[in-house]
C-alpha cells in the first residue's frame, strides 16, 4: 500500500474517533437534580423573590391541549413543614430550628422565635390552629404542641412515645410508658395538668404511627421501610376489636393527607399505589405511581407529585423505595398529575420536563380554596399554585420567568 493511503485512512480513522466521542458527550449531557443547598442564602433553583411568580410556559406539543400555571414562591426562607391556618388562609411555617413564620407577600413575619433541636415531624390540627410537633432523639421524642393563636408553646409529658390528633385540637390520642409496657390513651389537652383516659394496656407494637377517625377507630401503621414488613390494623375504642387490614407488606408506606378526606398506600414491591377515603374505604389503584406523601385530594380528583427520574425496575436499580427517599439520599424530578376517581380521567397540569430549569421535588401538598400548597424539596420553600380546571391531555413544562 502506498505512503500516501495509509495516511488518508490514519486521518479518517482519527476523525471519526474524534466525532464519535463528541456525539457521546453531547447525549449525555442531561441535566441532572442536584442535592439542595444547606443555608438559606442559595438554592438550585432560579430565585422567584419573595412572593414572585414564577411562570409556567407550555411546552410547544401541537397535539397537546396546553394550560398555563404558576407557582408563587411563600417563604423567605427553608421550611422543615408547613401547614395553612383554615379560617384565614394564612401560611405559617417551621423552620429546622423550630422557629414558626408567617408567610407574607412582604417579609415573612416571625410568630415563635424558640427554638427545638433535631425536630422530627409535625401534626397540625385539621382547623390549623395548634401544631403537634415531635423533636430530639427518633427512639425517645419529646413531644409538644405550638398555638398558632396564642403563639406560644405547651410541652407534653416525658412518657408519650407517640401521638397524633384526636377529635379535634384539644384532644389526642398517644400511647405513653406503662410501667414495663405501653399503653394506648386519650389525652385531654384543655385539663391541667393533661388528662389520661386509657384505651388499652399491652400495645407493645413499637414504630408505629396511629390515626384516630371519629367517632370510635384508630388505625394503626407501621413505619414505612423496606427493610422489613410492615403491617395496617383497624382498633375500635369501645369493643377493643384489633383487626389486620393489611398483611405483612415488605415498605408498606400509608399516609393520610392533611385535608383528612383521603389515605393513601404505596407498595414497593409491585410500585402500585392507592387511595381511599379517610375511613379506608372505597379504595381505588391510581394509574400512576405515587408516593402517600406526594399526594392530596379535592372533590373527587386525586392531585399528585409524580416521580419521573426514580428507576422502578429493581434488577437495573440500586434505589430502595420508600428509605432512600425518606432519608433524602433521591431527590425526584416531579409531574403534577390528576386522576378523577369518578370518571377516570387522568390530566397533567404541570409537565417538569428534564430540560426545564426549574425542578420540583413536591412533597407534603395540602389544597385549601383551590390553591395547592407545598415544599420543593430542592430548595426547602413553601410554594403555593392555582388548580387549573383538568382536562385530559393538558401539559406545561416549566421555566423561569424572563
Amino acid at each position: 500500500m502506498k505512503p500516501i493511503y495509509k495516511y488518508i485512512i490514519g486521518l479518517v480513522v482519527v476523525v471519526l474517533i474524534i466525532v464519535g466521542y463528541v456525539f457521546w458527550v453531547n447525549s449525555s449531557n442531561v441535566p441532572q437534580p442536584s442535592k439542595p443547598a444547606t443555608n438559606n442564602n442559595s438554592s438550585t433553583l432560579p430565585v422567584a423573590g419573595v412572593g414572585s411568580q414564577v411562570d409556567i410556559i407550555p411546552t410547544n406539543n401541537p397535539t397537546s391541549t396546553i394550560k398555563d400555571i404558576s407557582f408563587i414562591k411563600l417563604s423567605d426562607g427553608a421550611a422543615f413543614d408547613f401547614w395553612v391556618l383554615k379560617d384565614t388562609g394564612e401560611i405559617y411555617y417551621i423552620t429546622t430550628n423550630g422557629k414558626v413564620y408567617a408567610a407574607k407577600r412582604g417579609d415573612d413575619v416571625e410568630i415563635s422565635n424558640q427554638t427545638v433541636s433535631a425536630l422530627n415531624n409535625i401534626d397540625p390540627s385539621l382547623d390549623g390552629k395548634k401544631v403537634l410537633t415531635s423533636f430530639g432523639d427518633p427512639n425517645n421524642p419529646q413531644w409538644g404542641v405550638f398555638d398558632v393563636i396564642d403563639k406560644t408553646w405547651r410541652p407534653l409529658p416525658s412518657d408519650i412515645l407517640q401521638a397524633s390528633w384526636g377529635t379535634d385540637g384539644d384532644q389526642l390520642i398517644a400511647t405513653t410508658r406503662d410501667g414495663g409496657g405501653v399503653k394506648l390513651s386519650f389525652v385531654d389537652l384543655k385539663k391541667t395538668p393533661f388528662e389520661f383516659t386509657t384505651i388499652l394496656r399491652g400495645f407493645n407494637l413499637s414504630d408505629t404511627l396511629i390515626k384516630f377517625e371519629a367517632p370510635q377507630t384508630i388505625f394503626v401503621t407501621e413505619k414505612p421501610s423496606y427493610s422489613y414488613s410492615g403491617r395496617f390494623w383497624k382498633l375500635n375504642t369501645k369493643t377493643l376489636d384489633f383487626n389486620l387490614l393489611i398483611s405483612p407488606q415488605r415498605g408498606l408506606w400509608i399516609r393520610w393527607n392533611r385535608e383528612n378526606n383521603a389515605v393513601f398506600k404505596f407498595f414497593p414491591e409491585n410500585n402500585t399505589s392507592f387511595v381511599s377515603d379517610q375511613n379506608n374505604n372505597n379504595e381505588q389503584k391510581l394509574p400512576f405511581i405515587a408516593l402517600p406523601s406526594k399526594c392530596s385530594l379535592q372533590g373527587n380528583v386525586v392531585f399528585c407529585f409524580v416521580p419521573e427520574n426514580i428507576p422502578l425496575d429493581k434488577s437495573f436499580s440500586s434505589t430502595i423505595l420508600p428509605d432512600d427517599y425518606l432519608k433524602s439520599k433521591i431527590y425526584t424530578i416531579d409531574d403534577v398529575r390528576s386522576y378523577d376517581i369518578n370518571t377516570k380521567e387522568i390530566g397533567v397540569p404541570f409537565n417538569n420536563s428534564p430540560q426545564a430549569p426549574f425542578f420540583v421535588d413536591g412533597k407534603n401538598p395540602e389544597i385549601n380554596n383551590n390553591v395547592l400548597y407545598f415544599i420543593n424539596k430542592f430548595d426547602g420553600m413553601v410554594y403555593s399554585a392555582d388548580l387549573p380546571a383538568i382536562h385530559q391531555n393538558e401539559v406545561s413544562t416549566s421555566t423561569p420567568s424572563q
